[in-house]
């Protein structure tokens, strides 16, 4: 049913995926040192970079620029990003994978 919907239709494009994947890890205070981070996020870059994109629920990454890019297609991305420059010019609606109104211009 999910494939049944043009990728296009909605901000959630990924539509023709086979798999879905979640990578996650730990990183509590004294619990991994600074060689066990970079593997752990190797890991995680290694199997992001297999799939079609990501689903906002899971997209945790400090750079919400890339999570955007991640999660929408360039149309999709350009699309809600207009979206944005319409109905929140200003971006106060921002505390989530930001699509930045700025991004219609690109």
């Amino acid at each position: 049913a999910v494939s049944g919907v043009p990728s296009g239709a909605t901000a959630w494009a990924h539509r023709s995926a086979t798999w879905f994947a979640v990578v996650g890890g730990f990183d509590l205070p004294g619990l991994l040192d600074e060689a066990e981070r970079a593997r752990l996020v190797a890991s995680a870059a290694r199997t992001d970079s297999l799939g079609l994109g990501g689903y906002g629920a899971f997209v945790a990454t400090p750079d919400a620029s890339y999570a955007s890019r991640r999660m929408y297609p360039h149309d999709t991305l350009h699309r809600l990003a207009q979206l944005k420059s319409e109905w929140d010019p200003a971006n106060i609606f921002n505390r989530n994978h930001n699509v930045s109104p700025e991004a219609a211009v690109r």
